[in-house]
């Protein structure tokens, strides 16, 4: 009998384990630990309660199945929300609240956004397009990848898999499939080209995202350039510098800082964590304003070993306002479970910088860095790896969990920056003058001059209202294959200018995205033109 009773038990565990083919081996490690601490029955109640969290809604699939498996259920999807709109053709109201249902069945959000002001006609286009998006199996793609990825990521790092020295702030699994991502996506880049339609000019698609902000070295130059600004802003006008650290409340920590599972964790995804932390610095926010305390600066936010978030904040304040700040700072980060043990050492922080021991933005060299490329990092202390390994899991952190790593503290607009630095012609007679003096000191790389020609009598605490351009957006003239007519941007615009007169067009071309090799097989036999997609340079 014991032995049909091991035989049973050894079916019923594989057949579990080997749902999930691609975690069989992590799940068969916990499976082993737990029949050797708990016993037989409560390791397969265990066993049971991660096999169906590992499950697809609405599918009898793992959530860690392979791509090409996400495909495959992207397309039958996409195929049964097809058939649905077809069945009820015509009866538009029948169509979304049959699709709508399947959607949710599917554990996936209906992509409507309903805003007060739309009209009942807005709502029934929007409802429209969410419709032909449900029937798409593109979308379909990124919303069960997005889904998955989080859900597999989330029951791992409850578990313990995500921890310092083995594999910090993801688990390998993760990291992994990560790595498989930016390979499948840099082979995409590299199949396309695009090409100018009113000049002929070619361009590799990979060599154009190299050459953008996407490019890791290029987003670390200009963050260091625009902290660097603000350093310089603040030296100008008698700022003093505050580096702050702003931690969760225990519960939201998944494992301790030994790397042992936290038995106060209450479940949290990162992504919950960042909305905590979020809604702490929003408050933090509101009562500076409240009180008249203004600053300027970065938001750092990281992870921990364990993927729970943190933020690290370089400030600049009115001397007068200092000492303000930081009580302020230190009431709100302790108002949830402040009084627990070690809550007032290890939540919240601050460091003085001393400009004799170093620049500010030296201070967070480091941050930005370790969150981008590992540029100047040896070793990653947090996570105890090197720091190029310590770098892509960080990325591998940040994308699947959709956590946005920087945010400044100012109200100088990044989009201005970056599209007078397209353009290197000068505004020639342009009126008024300043405009020319923007577009040279963006040209110039010169952050602290933009944000004060910008800014007017204001400078750097001008509001968005008060600063001299905004960013030019226009409507596309086509809708997308969604049916939605989306706005790009082509420039920038003088506030108080006449259309004519304050426009500076900084995106002048009309690209159009094609397979690789394309112009220069039409360059040999004329064909059909592939239809522009409106990308601009």
């Amino acid at each position: 009998m014991h032995q049909v009773a091991l035989a049973e038990n050894k079916a019923f565990s594989d057949g579990l384990i080997n749902k999930h083919k691609n975690l069989s081996g992590l799940l068969r490690s916990l499976y082993k630990k737990w029949v050797k601490k708990q016993g037989v029955s409560s390791a397969n109640r265990n066993l049971t309660a991660i096999s169906e969290s590992l499950t697809a809604e609405g599918l009898p699939f793992s959530v860690s199945m392979y791509d090409e498996e996400i495909k495959n259920s992207a397309l039958a999807e996409a195929k049964c929300c097809d058939a649905l709109a077809h069945r009820f053709s015509g009866e538009i109201d029948l169509i979304v609240e049959h699709v709508k249902k399947r959607v949710e069945l599917m554990g996936v959000e209906w992509p409507v956004k309903i805003l007060k002001k739309d009209t009942q006609s807005d709502i029934r286009a929007k409802n429209i397009g969410a419709v032909e998006r449900a029937s798409c199996d593109r979308w379909w793609r990124g919303r069960l990848r997005k889904k998955y990825s989080r859900q597999v990521e989330s029951i791992l790092r409850a578990q313990g898999f995500v921890k310092k020295k083995t594999s910090p702030y993801v688990s390998n699994f993760s990291l992994q499939r990560f790595k498989e991502k930016r390979v499948r996506n840099r082979g995409v880049l590299e199949r396309l080209e695009i090409e100018c339609v009113e000049t002929d000019e070619v361009l590799c698609m990979a060599d154009a995202v190299d050459a953008s902000v996407s490019n890791p070295e290029n987003m670390r130059n200009e963050l260091m350039v625009r902290m660097r600004g603000w350093e310089e802003i603040a030296i100008a006008t008698g700022l003093e510098g505050v580096l702050f650290t702003l931690t969760a409340p225990s519960k939201y920590h998944a494992t301790l800082h030994t790397g042992r599972r936290n038995p106060k964790f209450n479940g949290s995804t990162p992504l919950e964590t960042m909305s905590y932390l979020n809604g702490v610095w929003s408050r933090i926010r509101a009562d500076w304003a409240r009180k008249g305390i203004k600053a300027l600066g970065f938001r750092v936010a990281e992870p921990h070993a364990d993927g729970t978030p943190h933020f690290h904040l370089l400030l600049f304040f009115a001397p007068c306002e200092l000492e303000k700040a930081k009580l302020s700072f230190g009431c709100h980060a302790l108002a949830e479970d402040g009084s627990e043990a070690g809550a007032a050492k290890h939540r919240w922080d601050y460091k003085d910088i001393d400009p004799a021991k170093g620049t500010a933005a030296g201070y967070v060299a480091k941050y930005v860095a370790k969150n981008i490329d590992g540029h100047g990092v040896d070793w990653d202390h947090e996570g105890e790896v090197s720091g190029e390994e310590g770098a892509i899991r960080v990325k591998a952190w940040a994308s699947i969990w959709g956590i946005r790593q920087f945010q400044q503290i100012g109200n100088a607009s990044v989009t201005v920056w970056r599209e007078l630095r397209r353009r290197r012609d000068p505004l020639e007679d342009w009126e008024p003058e300043e405009a020319e003096a923007i577009r040279q000191a963006a040209d110039d790389n010169d952050w602290a001059k933009f944000v004060e020609l910008m800014g007017g009598d204001q400078g750097a605490f001008a509001g968005r209202e008060q600063q001299a351009l905004r960013a030019l957006h226009v409507q596309k003239p086509e809708p997308n294959s969604y049916g939605d007519y989306l706005s790009k941007v082509i420039g920038v615009v003088m506030r108080g200018a006449s259309r004519a007169a304050g426009n500076i067009i900084t995106r002048h071309k009309v690209w159009r995205v094609q397979e690789f090799g394309t112009a220069e097989r039409r360059s040999i036999q004329v064909g059909a033109l592939p239809p522009p997609l409106d990308l601009c340079q």
